[in-house]
């Protein structure tokens, strides 16, 4: 798998690089990359070209969960609705819950994916472009419990003993998926540009605030473009 990892400024050619270099005093005055964009606007510009270099490739995004790695090696990560996951995981591992279990999983369910929940999450597969370690508690509940968001979302907090079983099903992935740019929906301007220009900003001042995102994608990711990572 060949994909730029957005979080390693050395995929960059030498001439994008050396016209950030040129930047390294505004970036060593300033703590947020905005903050730098609105002193020089030039700096918009270079970030522009930036993100045109990454669409010019493939992406790395990391996509945490609980699962079952010889699942993801086969079919890979499929876009499906909740509703589509949630049968199928019925389906699969209802004899792991009692009746009353089983009662309780499919009422949280009905309140809490109503529409707008649906229309949030239904056939998208959802990255992150920064690492994360597994203990960062901005990924630790998906990597605990199966099925996270269109499973285990809906029953958080509430019910200790189901939350017990589904941390026994699967195993915690870190899946490192080379994606197409062009697929991913982003509600940042030049999304690409800005991470590897915030990553940069973080070498000339290690202190700087490091930018971030989610996005996703409605198309399946195949197998051969999925890695199993436990590091980057």
């Amino acid at each position: 798998m060949t994909a730029f990892d957005l979080e390693d400024i050395r995929h960059l050619p030498s001439a994008l690089l050396e016209r950030l270099s040129g930047f390294d005093h505004l970036f060593s005055a300033e703590e947020y990359l905005e903050t730098a964009i609105e002193r020089d606007r030039s700096l918009r510009t270079l970030i522009r070209d930036i993100n045109q270099h990454c669409l010019s490739g493939t992406v790395i995004g990391y996509h945490y969960t609980r699962a079952f790695p010889g699942d993801i090696l086969t079919n890979g990560l499929k876009a499906r609705t909740g509703e589509e996951w949630r049968r199928t995981f019925l389906a699969q591992h209802r004899d792991r819950f009692t009746d009353d279990e089983i009662k309780a999983i499919q009422c949280a369910w009905a309140r809490y994916y109503d529409s707008s929940a649906k229309d949030a999450r239904d056939n998208r597969i959802f990255f992150t472009f920064n690492w994360y370690e597994p203990t960062d508690s901005a990924v630790r509940l998906l990597l605990q419990h199966f099925g996270g968001e269109q499973i285990y979302f809906a029953l958080l907090g509430q019910f200790p003993a189901i939350a017990s079983k589904l941390s026994t099903i699967g195993e915690p992935l870190i899946l490192k998926c080379a994606l197409d740019p062009s697929d991913i929906r982003v509600t940042r301007e030049d999304p690409w540009g800005m991470l590897v220009a915030s990553v940069y900003h973080r070498v000339v001042k290690p202190t700087a605030y490091k930018y971030g995102f989610d996005g996703y994608t409605l198309k399946p990711v195949a197998p051969q473009d999925i890695e199993l990572s436990k590091s980057r």
